[in-house]
């Protein structure tokens, strides 16, 4: 009877500093990755500019072969946005905010039970007459979700590799549809 006694205190102790522990992780995160690719603004642009385009090169999309979704709005451009139901992703949805020709996307993301809200961004940046700096960021705040704050110490390391991931195959892609245009 002492030892499930001691076995309760302890790991309520644990229950009790787990907590302290979240309660003290920032409420924010901020992520960013970047990669150069051998192609104009122009041949990247439609593909972070349309919304059907992001099944493409996005790491999501790949990872679940099976994602549902349900595209609302224009094709591209400002107001294009989906929704995806996935076992393996999770539910949610994105819409584009503002979008600047062959420079910039912005957008909005949620994630049911992770994060109601949160911005990103693909920025093209030219180097050169064929080479293009593509710049990927998101940031969000977790609110009053626990368990999103609780993964806070590791977004960049989860979402960096899904960024890296997606923007890899961005290249891949823009760098085929280039050599093809020449």
């Amino acid at each position: 009877m002492k030892l499930l006694i001691r076995m309760l205190i302890l790991t309520i102790l644990m229950l009790v500093i787990a907590a302290g522990l979240i309660a003290l992780q920032p409420d924010h995160f901020q992520v960013r990755r970047s990669i150069r690719i051998q192609a104009a603004p122009a041949t990247i642009f439609p593909l972070i500019s349309r919304s059907r385009a992001w099944a493409e090169w996005t790491y999501w999309h790949k990872a679940d072969p099976e994602m549902q979704r349900q595209y609302k709005g224009p094709a591209q451009g400002k107001d294009a946005e989906w929704e995806f139901q996935s076992r393996t992703q999770g539910n949610g949805g994105v819409r584009f905010t503002e979008v600047y020709a062959d420079q910039a996307v912005y957008y909005e993301t949620h994630l049911e039970g992770l994060l109601r809200h949160a911005n990103g961004s693909l920025v093209l940046v030219p180097e050169g007459p064929q080479q293009t700096t593509v710049l990927w960021e998101i940031h969000a705040n977790t609110g009053d979700n626990w368990l999103a704050r609780a993964l806070v110490p590791f977004a960049d390391r989860i979402i960096g590799s899904e960024f890296e991931t997606g923007l890899q195959k961005l290249k891949e892609v823009s760098e085929q549809s280039a050599q093809r245009a020449h």
